[in-house]
């Protein structure tokens, strides 16, 4: 039988009562229990702490969330919510815990079982909402629920979305942050701008957004016009924060902009084209181009886009009105998605000089961009810098990527990051170090290139793991043959098995590899898996979903513990997500 209980959550309050209730009574534990079991009059009760209140309207979602979940996936009736001192809470009843002084580690939890209760400590709402998420999985896989303490090794666990090239709607978006989360992934990256499309409506110019099915990577053309809104893209971000998982833009320049290029050469095609930037307007005569080109002894040749011949892969970053309308674009999403809460920003800087002819090739093809050395040298000559001629074209990208950092940190954000293919690139560019990479700059490690994980982390950035062989599902027919020549180690049981966020080696994925880093490495900020839609038609979005999530899951608990696999085969593993199953569906009542 039940003691006085205290008030059901979010039903009013007295503040006399209310003033009783915030006494936190700190009980000492009973003898710990082995196990802990549901029962008919199990409650969920949310003691009240200095961190922990009722007026918290996002810790009251996430607890009706928590409740909402374990009925769908449990119980089958609501066990109720009820609010106040630790000290009113009963046998049978799941007790959650949030104090900051508990001094538990970001993002994770304490399970305890005593006194026939199940207490979930943790010092942040989002160790709390994992605690509570283990005590589901837990009922689903075994029927009790044991004492554990969890933590997880990468800080960001992310997801990197192709939605430039591929249109995802709204709703398969939301699923896929369902999922996300209910396998304790924290982070959804919007890759937006690709070479065959920008996925996200752009305010500034109206004409943008879309795709164009001519500069598909595949034999056949594909169009899909659609996009997403602003408005969606409010919609996803609060829906997202409901599930713990933070949204990311990423805007990627000045590579992988055929679209872009082809839209903006539309526009000043038989009229000059004009735009306002930072107080100043830019125009763009009638019949000019914005790509770039090869320019090396006297000659010109197109860099051509990655496997087509039309439009120019790149902006030409010698190109002052090239530059300032990326710019303006990046301004305008980096403003909107702070304003949402962001503040993580992917600035690209990948295979900006793609696989088409260069002039000379003999010469490497970044030392085949006389223009670009020419405005570095006179950058860096203005500037006042000692070794100015020793500026190579290499320069000019360097100076564009620290421009955008100081671009996107200057609008609020905290944390900037680039793929690391063309980062600190020495061995074909005749690098001298005129300009440095700004330090800060995080970067997305996906290839082994030129430059191996410790080479970045030795001159003091931080990384990401996103290693491609790992941790890459692509829209290409050869992802789907038996004979797949890349990505060969992107099947769930090899990324299970050999792969976690300290593995940047395919080939020496040993944990002591002279090529991969030790466990913990505080420099290791995250892993991300990646979905790329070179074809954006050759899966449905369905599919895309019902092939990715075994990968998903996998990554995931390595992310979460990079030794998992060690305690737990392959096909235990597998048996457990069987059982756990697809995320369940929100109640309506707290949909944004």
């Amino acid at each position: 039988m039940k003691k006085r209980s205290p008030i059901a959550a979010g039903r009013a309050v007295p503040a006399f009562l209310l003033a009783v209730l915030l006494i936190l009574s700190c009980i000492p534990c009973a003898a710990a229990d082995a196990v802990w079991r549901l029962s008919d009059d199990t409650r969920i009760f949310w003691a009240s702490t200095p961190d922990s209140q009722m007026t918290d309207d996002a810790l009251m979602a996430q607890i009706r969330l928590f409740s909402s979940e374990l009925t769908s996936k449990v119980t089958g009736q609501s066990p109720g919510i009820y609010y106040g001192s630790a000290e009113y809470a009963e046998e049978h009843d799941i007790l959650l815990l949030l104090d900051r002084t508990l001094e538990i580690p970001a993002e994770g939890y304490r399970i305890d079982i005593s006194g026939g209760q199940a207490r979930i400590s943790a010092s942040d709402a989002d160790g709390l909402f994992y605690g509570c998420r283990d005590l589901i999985r837990q009922l689903l896989i075994g029927g009790t629920v044991s004492p554990r303490i969890e933590a997880p090794e990468a800080a960001e666990r992310s997801l990197s979305l192709d939605c430039g090239r591929k249109y995802y709607t709204v709703d398969w978006i939301k699923e896929l942050i369902r999922e996300l989360s209910w396998a304790n992934m924290n982070a959804l990256v919007l890759h937006f701008s690709e070479e065959m499309g920008f996925g996200i409506e752009s305010k500034t110019y109206g004409w943008l957004a879309g795709r164009d099915g001519t500069l598909g990577t595949q034999n056949e053309a594909v169009t899909d016009p659609r996009y997403l809104t602003q408005d969606e893209i409010a919609e996803l971000v609060k829906y997202a924060a409901l599930y713990h998982v933070e949204i990311i833009p990423s805007l990627d320049s000045p590579g992988h902009l055929n679209y872009l290029i082809k839209k903006f050469n539309e526009q000043c095609a038989d009229n000059d084209f004009s735009f306002t930037y930072n107080g100043k307007v830019y125009t763009a005569p009638a019949g000019s181009e914005i790509g770039n080109y090869f320019h090396y002894n006297g000659q010109k040749a197109i860099v051509q886009g990655t496997r087509n011949k039309a439009y120019a892969l790149s902006i030409d970053l010698s190109n002052e009105t090239a530059t300032a309308f990326v710019r303006s674009l990046i301004e305008e999403y980096a403003v909107f998605f702070h304003s949402l809460g962001c503040t993580k920003f992917d600035i690209g800087g990948d295979e900006l000089l793609g696989w088409g002819a260069s002039i000379d090739w003999t010469v490497p093809k970044w030392q085949q961009l006389d223009h670009w050395k020419v405005y570095a040298q006179n950058r860096a000559k203005t500037e006042g810098r000692e070794n100015w001629y020793d500026a190579v074209a290499y320069d000019t990208f360097m100076y564009y990527m620290n421009d955008l950092y100081d671009l996107v940190t200057g609008l609020g954000y905290t944390s900037v990051r680039m793929w690391n293919d063309d980062a600190l690139r020495s061995v074909d560019t005749g690098w001298k170090h005129v300009v440095e990479l700004n330090p800060a700059i995080d970067i997305w490690f996906w290839t082994t290139g030129a430059n191996t994980v410790k080479d970045y982390l030795n001159a003091g950035y931080e990384v990401y793991n996103i290693l491609c062989d790992y941790n890459y599902y692509a829209l290409t027919y050869n992802y789907f043959s038996g004979q797949r020549d890349l990505f060969t180690k992107a099947h769930a049981e090899t990324i299970y098995s050999e792969w976690n966020p300290y593995i940047f080696d395919p080939l020496n994925p040993a944990p002591d590899a002279v090529t991969n880093t030790e466990r913990g490495n505080s420099a290791v900020l995250g892993s991300a898996f990646a979905v790329w839609c070179d074809h954006p038609d050759l899966k449905t979005e369905a599919e895309v979903m019902a092939e990715l999530l075994p990968m998903l899951r996998a990554h995931a608990v390595k992310a979460w513990d990079a030794d998992f696999n060690l305690t737990c085969t392959y096909e235990e593993f597998t048996q457990r997500t069987d059982a756990c199953g697809k995320a369940p569906l929100p109640p309506a009542s707290l949909l944004p």
